[in-house]
This record gives C-alpha cells, sequence and structure tokens, in this order.
C-alpha cells in the first residue's frame, strides 16, 4: 500500500490533520407561531441541518453536514427572511428582525419592511400578520483533530465481456477518505 507522507504524521506515525467545523447548534429563542419547520440556512461554508417542531416553535435542531475549513462562525437564517420586493405566497411564514409573521394576501412585499407586533399590515401588495416571535439558532465552531490510518490499500479488478480486448485504466486517481 501506500504510505502517507510524514508532514501529516503524529507521534504514533498516524495520518493527522485538524479543521474547524461547525460542532454543534445552540438553539436561544425557539420562536412562536410557526406553522412548519423553518428551513436553516449557513451565511457561509458547507454546513447543513434541519428543524423539527415543538408546540409552534423550534424544538430541535439538527446537524447533518458540520463543513470544514470555517475561518469564522456562520448565522444562521432560520426560515425566509424578508426581503425588499419580493413576491410571497400565500401561506409563506417570513421573518423580520425578531418577529415571525405569516403572508394572508400573497403578493410583492414592496419597500417597507413588517415591524407590527399584532394584527396585519400590507406591504406593497402583500398582506401579512403577526405570528409571533422569530427563532434564533447560533452555531458553535471548534477546531477538531482527526487522526486515523496509517497506510491504505486499493484493489481495481479489471473485467471485459470480451477476452480479446484487454480493460485500461488512464489517469486513474485514488483518493482514501475518513469516515
Amino acid at each position: 500500500g501506500y504510505k502517507i507522507p510524514t508532514a501529516n504524521l503524529n507521534s504514533s506515525e498516524a495520518f493527522e490533520y485538524t479543521t474547524d467545523r461547525v460542532t454543534n447548534l445552540v438553539i436561544g429563542t425557539v420562536g412562536t407561531g410557526y406553522t412548519s419547520a423553518p428551513d436553516l440556512k449557513f451565511s457561509s461554508g458547507a454546513a447543513s441541518a434541519y428543524s423539527l417542531l415543538n408546540g409552534g416553535g423550534v424544538g430541535t435542531v439538527t446537524l447533518t453536514n458540520p463543513g470544514r475549513d470555517y475561518g469564522s462562525t456562520p448565522t444562521i437564517e432560520v426560515g425566509t427572511q424578508w426581503i425588499t420586493n419580493t413576491t410571497y405566497a400565500t401561506g409563506q411564514q417570513i421573518f423580520h428582525l425578531a418577529n415571525l409573521y405569516t403572508v394572508t394576501n400573497g403578493g410583492n412585499a414592496g419597500t417597507s419592511a413588517p415591524t407590527h407586533t399584532s394584527s396585519s399590515q400590507t406591504m406593497g401588495t402583500a398582506t401579512v400578520a403577526y405570528a409571533g416571535a422569530a427563532a434564533k439558532v447560533t452555531a458553535v465552531v471548534s477546531t477538531v483533530t482527526f487522526t486515523k490510518f496509517k497506510k491504505f490499500s486499493t484493489k481495481l479488478v479489471f473485467l471485459s465481456s470480451n477476452t480479446s480486448k484487454i480493460p485500461q485504466a488512464k489517469e486513474l486517481r485514488c483518493i482514501a477518505m475518513q469516515a
């Protein structure tokens, strides 16, 4: 098998590397008034997660991909953020600052953000009703060290349905991935 270059070997001669990745998600505010679990969108990197509701608020968040090589902690957008001149559908939920709203009459949001904390408000051609407090989730990024294998090997088996044609490999690359 191929021996890993000594540049990334620790004192036990095992391959080792470190990376900054999302290691935890913290629900700061569960929110109120949600009708479906909001999507979680990270501001940078490849991290991903999903949420589950509990009684109209975010009860659980689960990290599905921690990402890697974060230079700074990403922010997490919980649900759909209100954006100027965006068209929203009836029933869609949006948030602005710390407030959650339900679109009761779909249309273009116009240029004035919703700020009310009771009843409804028309913005552009859309009408939104105050639903409750918006959820807030934050990420925790930590340096993680991975220590795994010293060596790896590969096995390549060529198959052919015609014995007069010998299979060939050109520009073959094997990449050892750690679990």
